[in-house]
This record gives structure tokens, sequence and C-alpha cells, in this order.
């Protein structure tokens, strides 16, 4: 199975400026992103979209894909990662069987949850994958699945559901996410119109913290420590 991770990174960022270029213990979250990538020698190609010089230096410095800047109609607040992605596989010109988006905002990714990704999606022949955790709290998520046959249903709850009285209910994030190469091709999007996706979970909290504000970036620094 040939497999392309491709991390969608432009400059742009209201809450944190420059966040994929920001810092910790002397590394941008871009180049450890791409460290933790190359660990996974399955991975036939590793790709950088973006729209920023600096970060398509750290790509080449560290021997990735970013042959193009992304184009500006493409690098907007508005702009979606489905058209980064889309934009990627056409300028590669290479068939693929797997596509992996990977977000470089999770400063404590690690390398082996990409790995037990692609076995499971080998063993299981997904056409489409995400990342998911279990839901503890009875707060309301806009994202919610059940478990049915090894595959994520994706499921709308009430906002008054309990946890005690239905099944494990999970939550998808953006950890990891995927899809057949074809099925992007043709759906311009990982999901398409699919209420199901092949899964991984991830039970370690530290592993899913998400750049989005200086919260999260205070917590990430007191945690690097």
């Amino acid at each position: 199975m040939k497999c392309i991770a491709i991390v969608p990174a432009r400059i742009g960022s209201k809450s944190i400026k420059n966040k994929n270029l920001t810092k910790i213990n002397g590394i941008s979250f871009i180049e450890k992103t791409i460290i933790s990538l190359k660990k996974n020698k399955f991975l036939d190609c590793i790709a950088v979209s973006t729209d920023s010089v600096e970060i398509q230096k750290i790509a080449k410095k560290n021997s990735v894909w970013c042959e193009f800047l992304r184009p500006k109609k493409i690098s907007g607040d508005r702009s979606t990662t489905n058209s980064a992605i889309d934009f990627v596989i056409e300028k590669i010109e290479k068939k693929f069987d797997f596509i992996f988006e990977i977000h470089p905002t999770y400063f404590f990714r690690k390398s082996e949850d990409l790995y037990n990704c692609y076995k499971k999606i080998k063993k299981y022949k997904y056409q489409n994958f995400i990342t998911a955790s279990e839901i503890t709290t009875c707060a309301h998520k806009d994202y919610q699945a059940i478990i049915r046959k090894n595959k994520l249903i994706f499921k709308k709850l009430p906002h008054t559901f309990n946890k005690f009285n239905i099944s494990k209910t999970y939550e998808y994030n953006g950890y990891i996410i995927g899809s057949k190469y074809n099925f992007f091709k043709k759906n311009k999007s990982h999901f398409g119109k699919n209420k199901d996706c092949g899964f991984y979970l991830i039970k370690n909290k530290k592993t899913l913290i998400d750049l989005n504000d200086s919260q999260d970036l205070e917590l990430i620094k007191k945690l690097s420590k």
C-alpha cells in the first residue's frame, strides 16, 4: 500500500501569529511534525502544503516534498484543507493508495500512532479514516460517534445525553485523517457523504493537545519543560 502524508501548513493564523513556525525548546511545530513523520518508513512520500517561503525552506531542509507554494486563492481564512490536499496530489502527479492528512499543531505527536493507523487500515481495508477519543463527560460535543463492526458511526446525540444510559460515545479529532487516494480524487474530501469511517482510538490526552490559542501554547510550554 503506497502512502503519502500531506502536512497543510499555511502561514496565516488569527489566533497565534505564524503558529506553525512557533518554537518550543528550539524546534518549530512544523519541523517537529516532519521529523516525527520521517520515522515512519512505510510512507512513500511526505509533502508539505504551504504559502510560506520560510516553511518551504524547512521542508526542503528536511528532504520532504514542497516544490510549489500554495496559491493565495486556496490559502485564505475561508480556504479548505481539502483544497490544499488536492493541490499537492495534482502537483506531485504520482498515484498513491492512501492519503494521510497530518496537521502540524500537535506538538506531542507520537510517530507510532501513525504506524498503528496504517496497520489498521491495511487490515480492515478502510476507504476513509480518522482518529477519535472517548467522551468521558456529559458535556455536549459537536462531533460524536459510536463504534459498530470496527467502524465509527457518526451520530447526533441530544444536548442532554446521559453517559450512564447510552453506549460509549466518541468524538473524532484532527490528529490523523485519511482516505483512499481514488476516494479523495473523486469526492475532493476524505469523507464525501459517508456516515461512517475507519478509526483509531487515541487514549493519551497529552498527545491530543492542539495549538489553537494562547492558552494551548502556555500549556504546551509547561508540559514541555
